[in-house]
């Protein structure tokens, strides 16, 4: 977007990765569950909590909320006409994400 700006001093947030914490080699095992749960049982999105450490709760960054699982679990060609509902009701919806 902008070729010449550089900032090689711009500190970066590390992305948060669905794989367990650490580096890799991650362990297949828990690979392995974590994209058995995205495949077979992705509409309890239990697969978004994959990596992050449940021991404290102040430590997760973020969480599905509840009108973020109703919208990942609404069909694809409905998600449109649920977004049209929210906005109708006048309820900020738009929101996905827990504060």
């Amino acid at each position: 977007m902008f070729p010449k700006v550089r900032c090689p001093d711009l500190p970066r947030k590390q992305p948060r990765s669905s794989l367990p914490p650490g580096t890799p080699p991650f362990d297949p095992v828990l690979v392995r569950n974590l994209l058995t749960e995205f495949t077979c049982h992705w509409r309890n999105q239990k697969w978004r909590d994959f990596g992050l450490d449940t021991s404290d709760e102040a430590s997760t960054v973020a969480s599905t909320s509840a009108d973020a699982r109703i919208f990942f679990n609404t069909a694809c060609n409905k998600r449109l006409e649920l977004l049209e509902m929210w906005a109708k009701e006048g309820v900020p919806k738009f929101n996905l994400l827990q504060e």
